[in-house]
């Protein structure tokens, strides 16, 4: 948006602003003005005659760079003074009359020599030192001016605007457009002083722009709609299933050593009558169907030996079971993360340079109340883990987007706050937590195996121990989990998990409880597999 005031006079007007974004939504214009204006027709130019000045981050490169240059040269004429100094004190040859000179006149010279020149030999040392630093720096600096320049940092455009007054006077013109080359994206940073207070959410923004044109101390109001994304709603067209059936058009070739005369190619009526073992290479023509191993995993038919060939978007999924597709498919799938439209207006005034660089603007802080737990998987990890519980966290307004989390004045990791789940608590890991100490022993007392007629009884029994080591109780959760079997002839029996309650769809076994300061618990699991002998 651009505001400025205009002296018109009565009747037609054409006014020229510049300053004005570059690559401007043309159909987003509007131009608003007081005192009975009208606006007519805008026509939008680019400023395709490049400014001969630098930007400020360059201007400060150069000038470095100067001030480094007028260094330099004293430094070499320091150098060149030096340089005299040494070769009158060490000439190539010895003076002829040398020989001529008394003993002790000759022996001071030396003295005089061996000083002086100890002298100038340092101070070149040094000169040369400098003046090698001064070249790298000056390379240096020099390199990020290209990075600078290399940033596409663009002119910015220009508005040609017919205004038609009723009367002659001034007016305030207010010019707003959307440019592609500017936008936002959230970050936030949660601070957890303790399992007590409330969490402290602080909401920021990484703004930038390369529009063209600086925008100095204005202030930002940051929009999670997003124009570009269509205000029309799609319209679904009938969606058929089928059974995808290849036709095979395939070659066969023989081995390389067989001569080239007596290779043949066949077509996809005499492929099925072709031996497996007669065929060195098969490769499959039919769009659609990917082999990687040259014709191994192909039948002579041209279809796979085994499995169930996944095709979406015209892509073979690969390396896929039946109890993957889920997981795998999720990869092609478009995810929209949505937004609702909320406005932040910036009280502070920014400077947002045109040099499409990330600049950190603070949105808002909130206090978020916080339910706090411990959770621990021993079978899988050591460590206990702390585990926040916002409640209606949809009133905060956040957008998807990393966290910054911080416990107890020390940074423990990024996390992810995803607002597109549909339930209203949001689930926070706040990291490990090194005094809840949890430990997971098989009791060797209790693990037995014995032979019973035909079949064999292996028993498995574990103890988990968890100790809270803080000041304050703590609410506990831990998992651990039985063995699950699809094998009529293997059954798991004699099941125990003490307080723990077991699921038997997958076996998942949890106990929750409250640890108070200091507290140890004690769990059990155990469990008999019986199998033929």
């Amino acid at each position: 948006m651009s505001c400025t005031t205009v002296q018109l006079v009565k009747g037609d007007n054409e006014i020229l602003f510049t300053n004005v974004a570059t690559n401007v939504n043309t159909s987003s214009i509007m131009v608003n003005a007081t005192n009975g204006v009208s606006a007519g027709s805008v026509i939008f130019q680019n400023n395709y005659v490049r400014t001969e000045v630098p930007s400020q981050r360059v201007s400060m490169l150069q000038d470095s760079i100067k001030a480094l240059t007028r260094t330099r040269t004293l430094a070499e004429l320091k150098l060149t003074v030096v340089n005299k100094q040494i070769a009158l004190l060490a000439p190539d040859r010895t003076p002829a009359d040398t020989k001529e000179r008394p003993v002790a006149e000759t022996a001071n010279l030396l003295d005089l020599i061996d000083k002086k020149l100890e002298t100038y030999l340092v101070q070149k040392n040094k000169l040369n030192e400098t003046i090698s630093g001064i070249n790298d720096n000056i390379a240096i600096l020099n390199t990020q001016i290209r990075e600078e320049q290399d940033k596409g940092v663009i002119e910015g455009g220009r508005l040609l605007i017919k205004l038609y007054a009723t009367e002659t006077g001034p007016s305030n013109i207010t010019i707003t457009y959307v440019t592609p080359n500017a936008g936002w994206a959230p970050v936030y940073d949660l601070i957890a002083e303790n399992t007590t207070r409330p969490l402290q959410l602080y909401y920021k923004a990484n703004v930038f722009q390369n529009s063209g044109t600086k925008w100095e101390n204005v202030r930002l109001a940051l929009s999670t709609g997003n124009p570009t994304e269509g205000i029309e709603m799609p319209v679904m067209t009938p969606w058929y299933a089928g059974i995808y059936v290849p036709q095979p058009v395939a070659y066969a070739q023989p081995a390389a050593s067989q001569p080239q005369q007596n290779r043949t190619t066949y077509d996809a009526r005499d492929i099925k009558t072709l031996a497996t073992t007669e065929i060195a290479d098969i490769a499959t023509l039919t769009p659609g169907i990917y082999q990687a191993q040259r014709g191994k995993g192909t039948s002579i038919a041209g279809a796979r030996k085994t499995g169930t060939l996944y095709i979406v978007d015209g892509v073979q999924v690969q390396n896929i079971g039946e109890e993957g597709i889920q997981s795998t498919m999720s990869q092609y799938v478009a995810v929209d993360g949505g937004g609702m439209n909320t406005t932040y207006d910036i009280e502070v005034p920014y400077t947002i340079p045109a040099d499409a660089n990330m600049h950190l603007v603070a949105i808002k802080k909130y206090d978020v109340p916080a339910s706090f737990r411990h959770y621990a998987i021993p079978r899988l990890d050591k460590d206990a883990f702390l585990q926040a519980e916002i409640v209606n966290w949809a009133e905060l307004d956040l957008m998807p987007a990393q966290a910054n989390i911080f416990y107890d004045g020390t940074y423990v990791g990024q996390g992810y706050f995803d607002t597109r789940i549909i339930k209203d608590t949001m689930l926070v890991s706040l990291g490990r937590d090194k005094k809840v100490m949890v430990k997971r022993e098989l009791d060797a007392k209790k693990r037995s195996a014995h032979t019973i007629g035909t079949n064999v009884r292996e028993t498995y029994a574990y103890t988990i121990n968890v100790r809270n080591t803080r000041k304050q109780p703590i609410n506990m959760i831990v998992y651990d989990q039985m063995p699950l079997s699809n094998n009529n002839d293997l059954t798991i029996e004699s099941k125990e998990t003490g307080d723990g309650a077991l699921d038997e769809r997958t076996g998942f076994v949890k106990w929750t409880f409250t640890a108070a300061p200091n507290e140890s618990r004690k769990l059990s699991l155990g469990y008999t597999l019986k199998y033929p002998k």
